[in-house]
């Protein structure tokens, strides 16, 4: 029967208490059992009663664990745990018809259901009441399901409610489980019929009497209608599979109304469904999207962004929350519907696939076609209409962010949109106009989408660009959409309303930015594609049709001329009346878009520009700039622009502002879009060619450039600045008159007076003074330009003596044309004495910066002579002229001060003209604050800065005039090198090379390397030095020059009186001296050794590399008497640390006692380093310092001699002096307090106490006895480690038992302090653990071992080294039972393992257990209690990690010990947070990826029970397949339903039994195989869907392999082992058969269905994937190729493999395709093979695997390369070890034919320096069978790669290398052709750091003295 609603009366309404009222005189109950009594006594009554006193509303919950309520609830159910009496009492009801009795029933339950379902503690109570509720012997879901069904509104709300009530009882942590309570709830409605009608029951929610929807402010699950209830019910199973299964018929109704909702509700739908399509798994997450979210349930949010309520859970508006999740589930791709797209390229699909319209299904021809990736977003957009521009903007935004997530949609919407767009002054066209602005400003589409998809694990950026770029109509849909057409735009900028042509201009402005990134990005692939030139270039061709289109959409460009005209003259009134401001600014505002859309016009569209006949340089000036000129002559002081006759002279144009007078006006005092407007039309003219800038602009006597530097002079703006710089330099740097050296250009720019800050009156001069010589300049260029040669032809003319003058040193011959016009103006009267002042002043400027150019001042000084002849002509002609005569001197005098280094005149010149900004220029001119007025160098800081921020062309002219400066001011050389180095560092490319040889040939600088000077001066000459490359020729030869110098001079230096100084120059030159000059400069040293007394460091140093250069080390060992009288030591030990090893000389040296005792004596530290150094080189010096060790024992005793006695000891075949004295400094060196050195020393002092220990352990132990625990050091600890070596000194008692007793009292001591442990106190507790671990007899105090322990315990839990030491001391230490059973207990109750249960990843977690397992191996008695073995389920995680595997040791311990199973413990286990009910949830709880990944990496070799831990095996990605089978096992000892067997299978366990049956242990395939029988068994009388498969893959698997018995037997035999291949592949086939929606489901299903048996010793669907054809050919083959690399792991797979030939079709296959995802496949799969041994020679000989890759090696990229070679080293690893265990040996032709193909394979790969380690190890291998030609030809090549390998490798690379190739070397004797490639290896070994350095250093020496010997 179905419900029928009622208007008028409230459907939601129900208090309890109307159920049915009680008798009077009823009384609450005070505890459970009278409640108990009262219920089986008189029913009815006691349920209402009951349901009065516990009533209880949502908005309560929870309620407190104290609350009367709970309390008895709580009695109750201690004494009736399944709620008996109310079920009895419901059952009763519903036999007796008796609804009133049902109904109150049904109330007491779910009252009692939402109180202890909020409360943790009882919700294992509550679970126990559902389970009574959902058990199918029981009648209670048929009750629940009649009364849902029932027509009665209180009856139907009440069965909602207890449903809902009896999900939400689940904890939230376990509803991740798909068996959990909600689904079988669900189950059970869904099977008796009830969620039939919920669809209808979802709109019956809560009206008024009139009809209307009304919620009240409380919260609707107070009292909830029928909606509210069933939402209740609904929402937290919606993330279930099973719900989403049926979903669709519950959507609508669910959206339905939406926005009639309380804002509580719609927020609880919203949060429930964000759970639900937050799936971690991709593929379930999409497909739950698109079920819960469709386009009803979009537009039903939609609808209600427009609320404004507050949601009392966030405190938020509703549309806010709302908006928030369409944001989250609509705008971010790959999630929710949202989905990755391909930007503007359409979507390929076909029919085949189901994503094409039914209609298209037929025709197979034409089912490709383009569609779109989010239909769903599509539709809803364009349903929207004129709503996203409503007086709300959040649909419009959400529009906005939609589309930029979604490029793609943009095309589609502008059809549909429904916008009107005609402009008109109304709101809701600003708007519109406004949100299609926002839409077309959105970025471009990532760069990805242009590019091929990549395969996985490929960079998308290394892809190349798709052959066809997007179509051209959806990429201008999202530049220029079709509503806003070609009329609309024009008729928007010629509106007759401002505020519509700005809106209007924007809108193209933003257009046409856009489409210039697009036509950039365009342009961009084009370059990056081969032939971007070629005609049939897509991307070019595609570029010229987008700009087609584009003018076809936007304005004509005489529109907008016209509007930037009408805008110019808005504000345009008479000269006598005051303009409007208002106007003012929208003129400006408005000029300044006309101005940015011509430029984006003439950027983005050159053709219409072209086409527009119109002069660019109007813009910045114009016409109407005459009466402006006049204006300012009428103005301006007489005599400032007039001539001294009177007339009026050169003036300029002081500009207007709006179209008349050009928007660029070269004002400089404006702002705001007016100074926007400037730099538009600054950037305009610099991107127009071809605009001659020389003519005279209209209306003005000036040229364009006049106008543009005067702008760039007066403007304040930076920006405004750099552009008017750039346009300049663009203009005049490639013409004549700066092409010799465009960085001249500079110096005339930059001299300009610029407009300075001041007031009015300083800023009126600086303009006067600019327009006089600009105005100078304008007339000269202009000149020039005309007759260019005949001005370059007169500048060299003044080059009187007539030498040859590079460009560098030339100067511009404007300068020519500024002297001619000069002497004519002055003549002709046609400038003012003012003006001809000023002109001087910057003239002055320009040769002052000219002078660091100039070697001479020949030409500076002759135009200099011409000026002063113009004046003087002036003068006799009866001019005045007054002061222009200074201004020369003071020309003349700059020239003479910088050139010959004082003044020609004494006395101050005043002059009468001083430029504006003097003050500022002076500060920024490096060369007017090097030569300033004031006396030295004050200005010391402001030349550093300048020299640090110059450009490289005038950093080169700073070091010209630096160089002057030195030569006319010695007293400044220092701070002038300090600055010659900060401009070199400053220079670059030629400029470079060109000042070094400008510093280094200047003969000043050379004398100053001879004449050193001060220290600072010395520090300068140094850093100069240091700026030559070694590696340059040029760079070379200079340094030759000074070197060449000092080495004359030390031969002109008979007596030595001036070594140290000389040396001392040579210093910073030492990479460069050469071998002759070595020799030379040696000789000179040995002759004159007593002057080096005085010598530093670095001249040390200097000597003993020109002694090893010079290879005088002999000499000097030869006047090693007279280095020890003159205490000369540093250079002889620095040589004798430079020199080789192998040369024999060091052996037949003779070093006697007695020079050793002198050394000795002097009691420096260079003398005892010297004496190491002979020690370690000299066999006589080795036998010397024996010697003296026993004439006098007290040499011992200093530390500096400790490491050449030890090395005296250890390689002399003498006796070794007095031992016990060594071993006594040597423990003073362990337990010595650490220095610098000390490291090196203690190691000496462990290795030597090592050595003579098996002698002296007596006196070592006595020693050791002596010790405290404050002398317990790293050192004395690591030397204890040695001991363990040593039987004896294990011993109880012993050294060992001792040393560690130390320890611990130390590390005792560390508790008690709470600062937190160093480096050297952890590596103790390291070297304890080490110790105590290796070593298996300690006698140690049992009370120390015990502190250590408690205080670890209690103190220090978290601390992992602590841990791990008193887990040792448990291991091999004897405890006491009690002492385990109380501290045990402790660990397991504190709270570092309380969080260990609450997270997987606690840092102490390892330490921890490996605790705990030490305490159950300490005492099995103590420990194996269940109270004690509960706890560990909770951090126990199932995998094989070595954590892990010590926790199931455990496990094992407790049963073998107590006799008991752990069954009942790992029923409760969970692999997420919470516990399981039964085996069954703890199964369907593991994450299904990791079970298949145990499936796919399962171990073969681990073994079921063992209680060896393997920590190389530390895997924690896989799951232990025995503790999975086990709980298979478990969960199968109950009977399962289809519903939980189709659960079973999603988890993957089933195909780790299958797996198990590869197992190389027995037991482990036993347990499979039973799990597999039982499962067989089980299965057969279960119905599901799945089960016939499943029963017939079950079937061929049993008959592939004898049948395990079902009960446990020793007799059984076990299960055959099956290959792997074949077990994978079934385990592959179960996971499908879960997943039916897997594209591969239908394959393997055909596979196995249609044979009867199956033959496991084959390759399945070998042929039929490999050689797919179709859609999904890429797809197969991926899958068959993963199929074998993971599933060849023996030599029973190879057999497989090799019976079908697989490699030979693997190498047709990588050799065919140029899929980068494929080829790597194939290569990973030839790997896994290459790892059988047995395949090894079968690959090589039968499938010539080796000349194959050598083929191939040239065309693989570098991660094939890699995987070849790893392929290569596993193959010649195994033919290597089969050739040692082959008596027989091998062929030697067909080791021949193979050899030679590895030889050439490791010869090309040499030349790649990157996988030169794999290589190394490779001929490693090969060495022993190689020959000696092709082994010396091999490690010659590799030689050689080292270079490029040490700069793409790290150091540890390296020297794993080198030590592979000095093994090779070792298998062959020092032949001819093997030395000096041993040699090379050798010194490169030599030069590193590595343990092998040392070894070889000692082996070489101890060879090279046996055979002096």
């Amino acid at each position: 029967m179905v419900l029928k609603r009622k208007r008028g009366e409230h459907m939601g309404q129900n208090d309890d208490h109307r159920v049915t009222k009680p008798a009077v005189g009823t009384r609450t109950f005070t505890n459970g059992k009278a409640l108990k009594h009262s219920l089986a006594n008189d029913p009815l009554q006691s349920l209402v009663a009951l349901g009065q006193q516990i009533h209880v509303v949502h908005s309560e919950l929870p309620l407190a664990i104290t609350d009367p309520r709970v309390v008895l609830l709580q009695q109750y159910l201690d004494l009736s745990p399944s709620g008996d009496e109310i079920f009895a009492a419901w059952q009763e009801g519903d036999k007796r018809r008796d609804e009133r009795l049902a109904e109150a029933s049904v109330v007491v339950l779910v009252q009692g259901l939402n109180i202890l379902s909020g409360i943790p503690f009882f919700r294992k109570t509550a679970t126990g009441i559902i389970n009574r509720l959902i058990t199918v012997s029981e009648s209670s879901t048929d009750l629940l399901n009649g009364m849902i069904q029932s027509a009665k509104r209180e009856q139907c709300l009440l069965g909602l409610r207890l449903a809902a009530a009896a999900v939400h009882a689940e904890p939230p942590s376990s509803q991740a489980s798909s068996s959990n309570i909600g689904v079988k709830i669900w189950t059970y409605l869904a099977e008796g019929g009830s969620t039939k009608l919920f669809p209808k029951l979802l709109g019956m929610r809560r009206r008024t009497k009139e009809g209307t929807i009304k919620y009240g402010p409380d919260d609707p699950l107070d009292k909830p209608d029928i909606r509210h209830a069933l939402l209740h019910l609904i929402l937290p199973i919606l993330p279930k599979p099973l719900f989403i299964s049926g979903v669709k018929q519950f959507m609508s109704p669910l959206y339905s109304n939406l926005e009639g909702d309380p804002p509580v509700t719609i927020y609880r739908i919203l949060v429930a469904l964000w759970s639900a399509i937050q799936n971690p798994v991709q593929g379930v997450a999409r497909r739950t999207s698109l079920a819960l979210l469709d386009e009803r349930a979009i537009e039903s949010m939609l609808s209600c962004l427009t609320r404004q309520e507050i949601e009392p859970t966030t405190g938020k508006p509703l549309c806010q929350v709302v908006s928030a999740f369409l944001e989250s589930a609509t705008t971010v791709q790959g999630q929710g519907i949202c989905f990755p797209d391909q930007g503007w390229y359409p979507r390929k699909v076909s029919s085949e696939t189901g994503d094409v319209p039914e209609a298209g299904r037929g025709n197979r021809a034409d089912a490709p076609r383009n569609t779109l990736h989010n239909k769903i977003l599509s539709n809803v957009i364009r349903k929207l209409g004129a709503k996203v521009v409503d007086d709300n903007s959040m649909i419009g935004d959400w529009v906005v962010k939609v589309f930029r997530t979604v490029p793609e949609l943009i095309a589609s919407y502008w059809p549909y949109c429904a916008l009107a767009l005609d402009p008109r002054l109304d709101s809701k066209w600003m708007s519109t106009i406004s949100y299609v602005g926002r839409i077309i400003s959105l970025p471009i589409p990532p760069a990805g989408t242009f590019r091929q998809t990549p395969a996985r694990g490929v960079d998308p950026e290394q892809m190349p660009p798709n052959a066809q770029p997007p179509p051209v109509s959806t990429m201008i849909e999202s530049i220029l959409p079709s509503p806003l057409t070609k009329v609309h735009l024009g008729k928007g900028l010629q509106h007759s309303h401002e505020l519509v042509q700005h809106l209007t201009a924007l809108i193209i402005g933003r257009s046409l930015q856009k489409l210039h990134s697009v036509q950039t990005l365009l342009q961009s692939i084009e370059a990056d594609l081969e032939d971007p030139m070629s005609s049939d270039n897509a991307w070019a061709r595609a570029r010229y049709e987008l700009e087609i289109e584009a003018r076809k959409r936007v304005p004509d460009i005489l529109v907008v001329v016209a509007f930037a005209q009408k805008s110019a003259t808005l504000a345009k009134v008479p000269d006598d009346e005051d303009p409007d401001a208002a106007a003012v600014a929208r003129s400006a505002m408005l000029a300044e878009s006309a101005l940015r859309l011509l430029g984006l016009y003439h950027q983005t569209l050159p053709s219409i520009t072209q086409e527009m006949k119109f002069d660019i340089g109007k813009l910045l000036v114009s016409s109407s700039s005459v009466k402006a000129e006049r204006r300012a002559k009428k103005e301006a002081r007489a005599g400032s622009v007039m001539s001294d006759a009177g007339s009026v002279a050169s003036v300029g144009t002081m500009g207007t502002a709006g179209m008349g007078g050009g928007f660029g006006q070269d004002r400089g005092d404006v702002d705001g879009f007016e100074a926007l407007s400037q730099a538009h039309v600054v950037a305009l003219l610099a991107a127009v060619k071809g605009w001659d800038w020389t003519k005279k602009a209209a209306g003005s006597q000036y040229t364009y450039l006049y106008h543009v530097l005067l702008l760039h002079l007066s403007t304040p703006h930076s920006i405004t600045k750099m552009m008017t710089t750039d346009l300049v330099y663009q203009l005049m740097a490639p013409t004549l008159m700066f092409d010799h050296d465009t960085g001249e250009l500079a110096i005339f720019v930059e001299s300009l007076p610029r407009t300075p800050s001041g007031d009015v009156a300083t800023k009126a001069l600086a303009l006067a003074q600019q327009i006089h010589i600009l105005s100078f300049i304008d007339d000269c260029v202009r000149r020039f330009m005309k007759t260019p040669y005949r001005y370059i032809e007169e500048l060299q003319d003044l080059n009187m003596d007539e030498t040859p003058v590079v460009a560098r040193e030339s100067v511009s011959p404007l300068l020519m044309t500024f002297v001619e016009q000069f002497q004519a103006k002055l003549l002709g009267e046609h400038i003012s004495t003012e003006a001809a002042a000023t002109f001087l002043a910057y003239v002055r400027r320009v040769l002052l910066c000219l002078c660091g150019k100039m070697s001479t001042p020949m030409v500076l000084s002759a135009l200099v002579d011409r000026m002063e002849h113009g004046v003087r002509e002036a003068r006799e002609k009866g001019q005045e002229r007054r002061g222009l005569d200074d201004l020369l001197k003071v020309m003349r005098n700059d020239i003479v001060m910088i050139f010959e280094g004082s003044s020609s005149s004494e006395e101050n010149i005043n002059v009468s003209v001083i430029l504006a900004d003097e003050s500022e220029w002076s500060l920024g001119s490096f060369e007017e604050t090097l030569f300033g007025r004031e006396p030295g160098l004050a200005r010391t800081t402001a030349l550093e800065r300048l020299a640090v921020s110059a450009s490289s062309s005038a950093a080169r002219r700073y070091i010209r005039i630096i160089l002057h400066r030195i030569k006319r001011h010695p007293e400044d050389v220092e701070v002038c090198l300090n600055l010659l180095v900060a401009c070199l560092r400053r220079t670059g490319g030629a400029d470079l090379a060109a000042a070094k040889q400008t510093v280094f040939s200047e003969h000043l600088i050379l004398d100053l390397y001879q004449d050193q000077g001060s220290l600072h001066v010395q520090k300068g000459l140094s850093d100069l030095a240091a700026l030559l490359d070694l590696h340059s020729v040029v760079d070379r030869g200079l340094a030759e020059n000074v070197i060449q110098r000092e080495v004359e001079a030390l031969r002109g230096d008979a007596k030595g009186k001036n070594l140290v100084k000389r040396l001392s120059v040579l210093v910073p030159w030492k990479a460069f001296i050469s071998t002759v000059q070595s020799e030379t400069i040696s000789e000179h040293i040995l002759k004159h050794l007593k002057r080096l007394t005085s010598a530093d460091e670095e001249v040390y140093d200097l000597i003993s590399h020109t002694i090893v250069r010079a290879n005088k080390l002999p000499t000097m060992l030869d006047h090693l008497e007279d280095c020890v009288r003159y205490n000369i030591f540093a250079p002889v030990t620095r040589a004798l640390q430079r020199w080789s090893l192998d040369d024999s000389y060091l052996a037949r040296v003779r070093i006697e006692s007695r020079t050793l005792e002198k050394i000795i004596n002097s009691g420096t530290n260079d003398a005892f380093q010297l004496v190491s150094a002979l020690v370690e080189r000299c066999p006589s010096a080795s036998k010397s310092i024996g010697k003296l060790l026993a004439e006098r024992p007290s040499v011992a005793e200093d530390h500096r001699l400790f490491t050449s006695l030890v090395t005296s000891l250890d390689i002399s075949t003498t006796a070794s002096g007095p031992v016990e004295a060594l071993i006594n400094t040597a423990f003073t060196i362990m337990c010595g307090s650490p220095n610098a050195g000390a490291v090196e020393q203690a190691a000496a002092a462990s290795n030597f106490l090592t050595l003579v220990a098996p002698q002296h352990l007596d006196v070592i132990s006595k020693k050791i006895t002596a010790l405290s625990s404050a002398a317990f050091t790293p050192p004395l600890a690591r030397f204890c480690k040695a001991l363990t070596a040593f039987p004896e000194a294990c011993r109880s008692p012993g050294p060992v038992s001792f040393v560690v007793g130390l320890g611990l009292q130390s590390i005792l001591q560390l508790f008690t302090d709470a600062q937190p442990w160093t480096d050297i106190e952890v590596e103790k507790v390291d070297l304890l653990v080490s110790i105590v671990e290796s070593t298996c007899d300690l006698d140690l105090s049992p009370e120390l071992v015990e502190s250590v322990i408690i205080s670890v315990i209690q103190d220090a839990l978290n601390n992992t080294d602590a841990v791990e030491l008193a887990a040792s001391l448990v291991a091999s230490s004897p405890l006491k039972a009690s002492f385990v059973r109380q501290y045990l207990g402790l660990v397991i109750t504190s709270k570092t393992f309380v969080a260990m249960t609450r997270t997987t990843d606690h840092p102490a977690r390892s330490s921890v257990i490996a605790l705990i397992s030490a305490f159950f191996k300490a005492s099995m008695y103590a420990a194996c209690q269940p109270n004690f073995v509960e706890p560990l389920i909770a951090i126990y995680h199932g995998t094989l990690s070595v954590t892990d595997r010590q926790l199931a040791s455990v496990f094992h311990t407790f049963e073998k010990f107590r006799h008991l199973s752990v069954a009942s413990l790992i029923s409760s286990w969970s692999a997420t947070a919470g516990s399981s009910l039964r085996a069954l949830d703890a199964l369907t709880s593991l994450d299904p990826a990791k079970t298949f990944k145990t499936c796919i990496d399962f171990p073969i070799r681990h073994k079921l029970q063992t209680d060896q831990l393997d920590k190389a095996s530390d895997n924690s990605s896989v799951y232990d397949p025995g503790f999975l089978l086990s709980l298979l096992a478990l969960a199968l000892q109950e009977p399962l339903t289809g519903l939980e067997w189709v659960e079973l299978l999603r988890c993957n366990v089933l195909g780790v039994a299958v797996c198990s049956l590869s197992s190389r242990d027995k037991a482990m395939r036993i347990l499979g195989g039973s799990a597999l029988a039982k499962v067989m068994n089980s299965v057969k009388d279960v119905s599901f869907y799945e089960q016939p498969q499943l029963v017939h893959i079950l079937r061929l698997l049993r008959h592939a392999l004898t049948p395990p018995s079902t009960e446990r037997s020793e007799s059984a035999p076990p299960p055959d082992r099956l290959p792997t291949l074949t077990t994978l592949f079934l385990a592959h086939a179960l996971r499908f058969l879960a997943t039916p929606s897997h594209p591969l489901y239908a394959a393997t299903s055909q596979f196995l269905l249609q044979r009867p048996t199956m033959d496991v010793w084959d390759v399945p669907m070998l042929f039929s994937m490999l050689y797919a054809s179709g859609e999904g050919y890429k797809r197969d083959r991926g899958w068959i190729i993963r199929l074998l690399r993971d599933g060849t792991k023996s030599q029973a797979d190879w057999s497989l493999l090799k019976r079908r030939r697989t490699v030979e079709l693997f190498k047709t296959l990588f050799q065919s395709s140029m899929e980068s995802s494929l080829r790597r496949l194939i290569l990973q799969a030839l790997g896994s093979i290459s790892l059988i041994p047995a395949a090894s020679s079968s690959l090589i000989y039968r499938s010539g695997i080796l000349p194959w890759i050598d083929s191939q090696w040239s065309q693989a990229n570098a991660d094939e390369r890699s995987r070849l070679l790893l392929t290569v080293e596993n193959l010649v690893r195994h033919m290597m070890a089969r050739e040692r265990m082959d008596s027989r040996g091998m062929d030697n032709r067909r080791v021949g034919d193979w050899l030679s193909s590895a030889e050439s394979l490791v010869l090309n790969a040499t030349q790649d320096a990157v996988r030169l380690e794999t290589v190394s190890r490779i001929v490693h291998y090969l060495s022993p069978v190689l020959d000696d030609e092709h082994l010396a030809r091999i490690l010659c090549a590799m030689m050689d790669s080292i270079g490029r390998l040490e700069v793409s490798t790290s150091e540890g690379e390296s020297s794993m290398i080198l030590e592979h190739l000095f093994a090779a070397t070792l298998t062959r004797d020092r032949g001819i052709g093997f030395v000096s490639i041993t040699g090379r290896i050798k010194a490169m070994i030599l030069n590193s750091q590595s343990p092998l350095a040392v070894w070889v250093r000692n082996e070489t020496r101890r060879a090279l003295w046996q055979e002096t010997k």
